[in-house]
């Protein structure tokens, strides 16, 4: 997190919901971006990595536990909060075990939004701290040389995505 502005990242297939979120999220200053299928995110993760990505469940395409699975098998390092306006048994738990920071059920205020945000973006500034900036650590053999040999190319190969 060493922008000014944080970047987060939303992945959502209603308008009106990702309209109004947008708002909230640039009134308090954050840098938004919005996505509506999830291969669309996850090509736009190869060319720049949010510092945190709000995403749903329930899509065309992609769903939301196939973009969890697919971050984690890049080890693409990125705090999520799942909102979801579909909650079933499980869920919850499923998504934490994918790495999830949270899991928050529409509709959802403005209040616990922002909480929950500051949490996740507190807590990737905590684990860079800790392990230094490794939030992409995959793709070579033990992070090696990968600051300079990551390209959203290699990416987007990665994730069976054209590039």
């Amino acid at each position: 997190m060493d922008r000014i502005r944080p970047f987060i990242a939303v992945l959502d297939d209603e308008p009106q919901f990702c309209k109004a979120l947008g708002r909230l999220l640039k009134t308090h200053g954050f840098e938004v971006e919005m996505f509506t299928h999830g291969e669309e995110l996850l090509a736009g993760c190869a060319a720049r990595l949010p510092d945190c990505l709000l995403l749903d469940l329930h899509m065309p395409h992609i769903n939301g536990f196939e973009v969890l699975e697919r971050l984690a098998a890049l080890r693409l390092k990125v705090p999520v909060v799942v909102i979801t306006g579909h909650d079933q048994p499980g869920n919850a738990d499923r998504v934490r075990a994918l790495g999830a920071v949270d899991y928050l059920l529409k509709p959802v205020n403005d209040e616990t939004v922002m909480d929950v945000i500051k949490f996740a973006l507190d807590q990737e500034s905590l684990g860079n701290k800790a392990h230094g900036d490794d939030r992409i650590d995959a793709i070579t053999p033990a992070g090696a040389g990968l600051k300079t040999n990551l390209t959203a190319a290699s990416i987007l190969a990665a994730l069976g995505l054209p590039a």
